[in-house]
């Protein structure tokens, strides 16, 4: 269906797009999101608008956005990123995402915060979310924070989408028995499919059998082949052998190739059965694969699907199919002789019974025109319900900006603050207690360039961050607080667009990306380091690292007071994560604004606010807010397994102090990570310059020239 190998997911959006342009008359536009050479998809865009009048346009082709030397650690978070960056700068009336890669995360999240995309129609479908998948592969994630990162990206999408659809009941069902929250505005609707000829049913002449799938666990090929295991005492007394085709693209069973897998598992019974892998077919090709040996018998043992095509494809042309009843598949067939427990047993009787007695009679439930009405009805303006228009409104917004020893990064950052777009505002700045001559004549130089009633100024004994922002936040006479860091340059639209998020999302908090940078020449130039870009109240992340918002947040002022503020413990950090942790703990709604609404500046921790803090007593606060009402066990368990993780990802800070501190390595790290790079460089090359290592590349290439059969791409 294009220019990858695509599982139902992409040819569920080539029948939709096909659809939308041919029967509803839109203009269609497919942004696609894998990186692929332009060769090979030039034929295909070519093709797509040719016959179908669609518009394809690679990710690959847009702008990249600002330039950073490294991008916030997550691939899906960038690849939603620039998407979101993409979309706002069209003007598209409805927009569909799929769950498989929650790409749709940061444009949701943009629509919810009222940043953009006011008048596009955001639609999310539920297909094979990463949190599903995971169980149904039964393999953990290579990289579990990424995993984690996806499944609250996907399930965040889910609840904020202005439309969720799912092709069956069975997944609504299944999300609700994980606890997701589901939006009102919801609706099951089946897969599109256009038949491609007409079908030609025959009778099953028990000669063979094909397994009509992905070769991977999760659509049931361990339980396929194990069942042929049983089943080939049974088939002795055959004339010739019975012939199985596995016909689907080789994937993997765990870390093992599918075709590796098969050789060995098959290789006990190959007097019983003569097979073969067909797996370099496209979706046409593999229906008249199919068509063309209609005595066949399809089997699809899935371990767990939603509404897959394969099963829509057998009942529409009229193939003779027997299947697992697992997730959707009961909504598509109504015949219960077809459908068996997932197991090597039921799969091994169930085969034995159609060899015996033929296959049974398939009757479907599936509606082909029933499904393009229901689509149909999507895309009118009922499908979604209306929202009555907020009037615009300016609350109060007060501004606490701490201050220690900061003189010469203060007027840059207060200069920011006084050029903000957003009017009903005042700026409170507190010094803590500076011991520098310098930054206090500048602090109070700018108390003189900066008069009231806008702009407060006070002096106090130092006290540490946490209780220098408390003691700001206390002079607040705002509704809302945002809190600025001395060092940190703010956009001119941050306030307004933190207001208007507040606003129109209606959370309790809201944080922000931001680039970070080093010297000013980089703030001149719009050359970053990196960008920092939290994705939201993500507790089972969040413990292990701050995904929730850097200080430079907006808040209510009600849910700060309720709160306590900041904690005022001296040499205690991490006070942002401490804070937003304790926010959502406490049950008060956080989000994030998908815009970098301000500049962090980095690489000067001599002089910090902050200082030299003890990163464990730090972490140890963080945990305690999260386990203080759980058993011992339980908190001792995970106050280990979290710190063995933050433990590993540790590098020394301040070598120069008599006491280093620690800092978690940060995905974003470019400095440690090319360290790294080096000193594993360094050991290839040593590597390569010895004789052993020139002999075995000898022998395995030599190896492999003799073997009988060309090992498997």
């Amino acid at each position: 269906m294009g220019p990858i190998n695509n599982g139902g997911i992409g040819t569920h959006c080539h029948y939709l797009a096909r659809f939308l342009r041919r029967e509803l008359g839109h203009e269609v536009t497919i942004l696609f999101t894998s990186s692929v050479p332009e060769e090979a998809l030039r034929p295909w865009r070519k093709r797509y608008w040719k016959e179908w009048g669609v518009r394809l346009v690679s990710l690959d082709e847009t702008p990249v956005g600002a330039r950073t030397t490294q991008s916030p650690p997550y691939p899906m978070l960038r690849r939603s990123l620039r998407v979101y960056d993409w979309l706002k700068e069209q003007q598209i009336d409805y927009c569909h995402f799929e769950d498989w890669h929650p790409e749709g995360f940061a444009a949701i999240q943009a629509k919810r915060t009222g940043q953009a995309l006011a008048n596009t129609k955001l639609i999310f479908a539920l297909h094979g979310n990463p949190e599903w998948s995971r169980e149904g592969t039964l393999a953990y994630e290579d990289n579990w924070t990424a995993g984690l990162t996806h499944e609250y990206m996907a399930r965040y999408s889910a609840e904020h989408a202005d439309l969720l659809i799912s092709p069956s009941q069975y997944m609504f069902d299944w999300a609700q028995s994980r606890h997701w929250t589901l939006p009102a505005n919801r609706r099951v609707i089946p897969l599109l499919f256009e038949q491609p000829f007409e079908p030609g049913p025959k009778p099953f002449a028990g000669e063979h059998l094909i397994f009509f799938g992905r070769l991977e666990t999760r659509k049931g090929l361990i339980v396929f082949v194990k069942a042929l295991q049983a089943l080939a005492p049974s088939l002795q007394d055959r004339p010739r052998p019975l012939q199985v085709t596995f016909l689907g693209r080789n994937n993997f069973v765990g870390k093992q190739p599918a075709a590796d897998y098969l050789a060995e598992a098959m290789k006990p019974i190959r007097r019983a059965y003569d097979w073969q892998i067909v797996g370099d077919l496209g979706q046409p090709e593999a229906l008249r694969y199919l068509a063309d040996h209609a005595d066949a018998l399809v089997v699809i043992p899935s371990l767990a699907d939603n509404l897959p095509f394969t099963v829509i494809e057998c009942l529409q042309l009229q193939l003779n199919m027997i299947a697992s009843r697992v997730g959707g598949i009961p909504e598509l067939v109504d015949s219960p002789d077809c459908l068996f427990e997932p197991t090597p047993p039921s799969l091994a009787e169930k085969l034995l019974a159609c060899l015996r007695d033929g296959a049974p009679q398939l009757r479907s439930r599936y509606s082909a025109e029933d499904a393009r009405l229901a689509w149909s009805r999507v895309h009118e303006p009922a499908a979604f319900p209306a929202r009555p228009p907020k009037p615009p409104a300016t609350p109060k917004v007060s501004v606490c900006v701490p201050h220690h020893n900061y003189g010469k990064f203060l007027p840059l950052a207060l200069e920011s603050l006084a050029r903000q777009t957003y009017d009903n505002r005042e700026v409170i700045v507190v010094d803590d207690g500076s011991t520098d001559p310098h930054s206090l004549e500048t602090f109070r130089s700018l108390k003189r360039q900066f008069p009231p009633p806008h702009w407060q100024f006070f002096e106090k004994p130092n006290g540490f961050s946490g209780q220098t922002r408390n003691f700001a936040a206390r002079q607040a006479t705002g509704a809302y607080l945002v809190f600025v860091d001395s060092d940190n340059v703010t956009a001119p639209h941050m306030i307004e667009r933190m207001v208007r998020g507040l606003e129109t999302s209606g959370a309790d908090c809201l944080a922000c990306h931001n680039f970070a940078f080093t010297t000013d020449d980089q703030l001149k130039s719009g050359r970053w380091e990196n960008r920092y870009a939290p994705i939201g109240p993500c507790l089972e992340l969040a413990m292990y690292e701050n995904i929730l918002g850097d200080v430079n947040f907006i808040i209510r002022r009600e849910a700060f007071e309720k709160l306590g503020g900041f904690h005022e413990q001296r040499d205690v950090g991490l006070e942002d994560w401490d804070f937003l942790l304790r926010l959502v703990v406490g049950g008060f709604k956080l989000d994030v604004i998908p815009e970098v609404l301000f500049y962090y500046r980095q690489a000067h921790t001599n002089e910090s606010v902050t200082g030299v803090v003890s990163q464990y007593a730090s972490h140890q606060r963080l945990l305690r807010t999260v386990t203080e009402q759980m058993p011992d066990w339980q908190r001792r368990f995970l106050r280990n397994a979290v710190g063995t993780f933050w433990t590993n990802s540790i590098v020394p800070r301040n070598v120069n102090d008599e006491t280093p501190t620690e800092i978690p390595v940060s995905w974003d790290d470019s400095e440690a990570l090319r360290r790294e790079l080096v000193k594993l460089q360094a050991r290839l090359d040593r590597l390569k310059a010895t004789r052993m290592y020139r002999m075995g590349r000898w022998w395995y290439y030599t190896k492999r020239r003799f073997k009988k059969q060309p090992p498997t791409p």
